[in-house]
C-alpha cells in the first residue's frame, strides 16, 4: 500500500468561484465530446468490481471516533471492460437506484434498465433506456420507457463528417419539439459555440474564442440573443488557466427573434476577476479573487501530490486573516459538537496506482494530533 500524506495546508476550502472559473476553462480547454455508447472505465478489462464507502465519525469529549460505514455505491463489470450493474445506496442500505446495462453482439452499449424503488418497491418493475446507433456506434436516438410501456422521452443525435457532434434535439411525449441544442466547432475541432432553442425561439448561446495556442481566450453568455456576460481568459506555456475576468452586460433581456446581438456594453460591473499562480517544484496552486473594484477578497493555496489529488489547502480573507472550517458532528439528526481547526487530507493508493482512501483529518489547537472525521474509501476487485 502506497500512503501520501501532507500537513502543507490548513483547510480544506471550496471555493465555489474558483471552481466554476476552473469549470469555465474546461469548457475552453477540449472540444464537447460525442455521445458515448460504452461504459469503461480507466484500466478497461481489469475491474470486476468498484464500491465507495464512506466512514462517518462521532465526536466524545473531544475525540473522534468511527461510527458508521456506510456503502454509497457500487458498480461490477464484465471481463471485456463493460459494466455491467450499477446500484446507488441510501445511508440505511436500501437501494436508490440499480441500473442493468445492455449490449450488442460486438460489445456496444444499447441502453440499461433501471430499477427503483420509487414506482416499485420490489425492485421488478423496470424502466428502460434505449439506444440506437448508427453504423460507427455512435448514439443517434436515446428513448426511455416508463413502466407501464409509455414513452417518457426521446432525443435525436447527428454529427459532422468529422464524428462532432452538431444537434441534440428532445421531443416530449406529444412530438412537439422541445429542446434543440447546435454545436459549432473550428478547423482544429475545439467546440466554439452552443445554441439553444426551445421550439424555433433562439432561449441561451454560448460563445467560444480561443487565442493563437489554441487556449480558451473569451466566452461570452447571451440570453434571449442579448449578450450577458463576456468572460476573458488567460493561460500559461503550459496552457493552465492563470486568470480570468467576467464583465456583466448592463442591458435589458428581450425577444430577438432568434438572432444574435453585438451589443457594445455600457456597463462593466461585472463579478471581478481572478488568477491562478503555480509552484510545480512545491506542488502548489494559488488561486486569488478580487471583486469588481479590484480589491483581494479571497486566497487559497492548495497543495498537490505526485499523482495529482489534493492534500490540503489553506484559505484566508482579503486582509490574509486565516479562515479554518468548522466541521459538524451528528448522532443521527442530533447534533453532537463541533471541531474547528486547519484540515489535511491522507491518500492511499494500492499496488496498481489506484486511488483507494482518502482519510480527512482536523487538526486543532496548537500543537495536537489530527483527528480524523471522515474516510473514503474506493474498495477495488479485478478479474
Amino acid at each position: 500500500m502506497i500512503r501520501v500524506y501532507s500537513i502543507y495546508g490548513l483547510e480544506r476550502g471550496h471555493l465555489m468561484r474558483a471552481l466554476i472559473i476552473l469549470i469555465c476553462f474546461s469548457i475552453c480547454s477540449v472540444s464537447i465530446l460525442t455521445a458515448q455508447t460504452e461504459q469503461k472505465p480507466a484500466g478497461t478489462g481489469t475491474f470486476k468490481s468498484i464500491e465507495n464507502w464512506e466512514v462517518s465519525f462521532s465526536l466524545k469529549d473531544g475525540k473522534t471516533s468511527e461510527s458508521r460505514r456506510i456503502l454509497k455505491h457500487r458498480s461490477t463489470f464484465r471481463p471485456d471492460g463493460n459494466k455491467d450493474e450499477e446500484t446507488f445506496y441510501n445511508p440505511d442500505g436500501s437501494i436508490i437506484t440499480r441500473m442493468v446495462f445492455t449490449y450488442d453482439l460486438k460489445g456496444h452499449c444499447t441502453g440499461h434498465e433501471e430499477y427503483s424503488p420509487t414506482p416499485d418497491k420490489t425492485l421488478t418493475l423496470v424502466r428502460r433506456h434505449l439506444f440506437t446507433l448508427d453504423n460507427s456506434w455512435r448514439r443517434i436516438e436515446y428513448k426511455i420507457i416508463e413502466t407501464s410501456g409509455e414513452l417518457a422521452s426521446r432525443s435525436t443525435y447527428r454529427y459532422d463528417d468529422n464524428g462532432k457532434l452538431i444537434e441534440e434535439d428532445s421531443f416530449p411525449r406529444t412530438g412537439q419539439t422541445m429542446t434543440r441544442t447546435l454545436h459549432t466547432y473550428d478547423e482544429t475541432g475545439k467546440l466554439t459555440s452552443d445554441l439553444t432553442y426551445e421550439g424555433d425561439k433562439l432561449t441561451s448561446s454560448f460563445l467560444i474564442k480561443y487565442d493563437s495556442a489554441g487556449d480558451c481566450a473569451e466566452t461570452r453568455q447571451y440570453i434571449g440573443g442579448k449578450l450577458h456576460s463576456t468572460t476573458v481568459y488567460v493561460s500559461d506555456e503550459k496552457h493552465r488557466p492563470i486568470s480570468s475576468e467576467r464583465f456583466v452586460e448592463d442591458n435589458q433581456m428581450g425577444d430577438s427573434n432568434g438572432e444574435l446581438e453585438e451589443l457594445m456594453p455600457t456597463y462593466r460591473g461585472g463579478s471581478g476577476k481572478v488568477t491562478i499562480t503555480y509552484d510545480d517544484a512545491a506542488r502548489t496552486q494559488e488561486t486569488s479573487t478580487y471583486n469588481a473594484a479590484g480589491l483581494l477578497t479571497e486566497r487559497e493555496i492548495k497543495g498537490f501530490e505526485q499523482h495529482g489529488q489534493q492534500t490540503s489547502s489553506s484559505r484566508f480573507d482579503g486582509k490574509g486573516k486565516t479562515t479554518d472550517p468548522v466541521i459538524n458532528f451528528y448522532n443521527g439528526n442530533q447534533l453532537q459538537g463541533t471541531l474547528q481547526g486547519a484540515t489535511i487530507i491522507q491518500r492511499e493508493y494500492n499496488d496498481r496506482g489506484m486511488l483507494v482512501k482518502s482519510t480527512y483529518l482536523i487538526l486543532g489547537n496548537a500543537g495536537s494530533d489530527p483527528q480524523p472525521y471522515k474516510i473514503e474509501e474506493q474498495v477495488i476487485s479485478y478479474y
